[in-house]
């Protein structure tokens, strides 16, 4: 009997955690991989040792399409994780690609390696964190392959959340419930998709964060307003409505939320999360 697919209408712009033993987690990565390959994307595989199931991996290295560096070269430069060379190695790997032609970039991370300790590993949410903000641009995805018998609840629970979603044997990606968001230009801001909850708290704060940290400078006396576009949020937890109400409060008035329901803008405005002149 075939095994069913759990990536199914994954997309460029998401951040997945897979949490999976060994045989689960190196097919799926494979499927995310040949997905990739069939739609003209680079695939870039790091952390693992193994081949990926069902893939040519000599040809699609040869032609470019496939990159596997060493681990050494990717997160652990210098045999230590820091969270900003990992930022900056990914940055870079976006950057070839682009320059390359390719469509887009999908970056397979078999995280096994962490259960090694290596030092700065305590900085790796942080960077799964911002690593969402960078995938959120919308050319790259990333799936982080997680064995749940290498860490203990708490670590898995804390790292899942600094994804946009979560995976795992048996729960499928789910493009309605996974939480996307991707920054606007016109008008500046975010739109929110999907459902804000626990499984992604930590990715929602650090993309408000860098929202507020990338907000434009006031010109001429004009106050710069964010505009955070609720209309496809299908659902939000409390937590992620006190996340949502504390970013309010830091941009003092620079934040427009628009698209809100009627049962989400009571959450909200529970949270004194309030409407410059002019939201809708």
């Amino acid at each position: 009997m075939a095994e069913l697919p759990l990536f199914e209408g994954l997309d460029l712009g998401d951040h997945i955690c897979l949490t999976a033993g060994d045989a689960v987690r190196r097919r799926a990565l494979a499927e995310v991989a040949l997905a990739g390959l069939r739609e003209g994307h680079r695939v870039l595989y790091c952390g693992g040792d193994e081949e990926l199931a069902g893939l040519d991996a000599d040809a699609a290295l040869s032609s470019g399409d496939l990159r596997a560096p060493p681990i050494a070269s990717s997160y652990l430069t210098g045999r230590v994780f820091n969270p900003a060379e990992a930022l900056g190695f990914l940055r870079r790997e976006i950057d070839d690609a682009r320059r390359a032609g390719y469509p887009g970039l999908r970056l397979l991370s078999d995280m096994s390696w962490v259960s090694r300790s290596p030092p700065g590993i305590e900085g790796l949410p942080e960077f799964e964190a911002h690593a969402g903000t960078i995938l959120a641009e919308g050319y790259a995805l990333a799936v982080c392959a997680y064995d749940p018998g290498l860490f203990d609840p708490p670590t898995r629970r804390g790292l899942a959340q600094a994804h946009f979603g979560s995976v795992a044997a048996g729960a499928p990606f789910d493009p309605d419930s996974v939480l996307r968001i991707r920054p606007t230009r016109q008008p500046f801001g975010l739109r929110l998709q999907g459902e804000a909850d626990l499984l992604n708290h930590a990715a929602l704060r650090a993309s408000l964060d860098h929202l507020l940290a990338g907000m434009p400078q006031e010109k001429g006396g004009a106050v710069t307003t964010a505009t955070i576009d609720l209309s496809d949020l299908r659902f939000i937890d409390t937590a992620a409505a006190r996340i949502l109400a504390r970013a309010s409060r830091r941009a003092a008035g620079r934040i427009r939320f628009i698209g809100r329901p009627a049962a989400l803008a009571r959450l909200l405005d529970g949270h004194d999360v309030g409407e410059p002149a002019g939201a809708v």
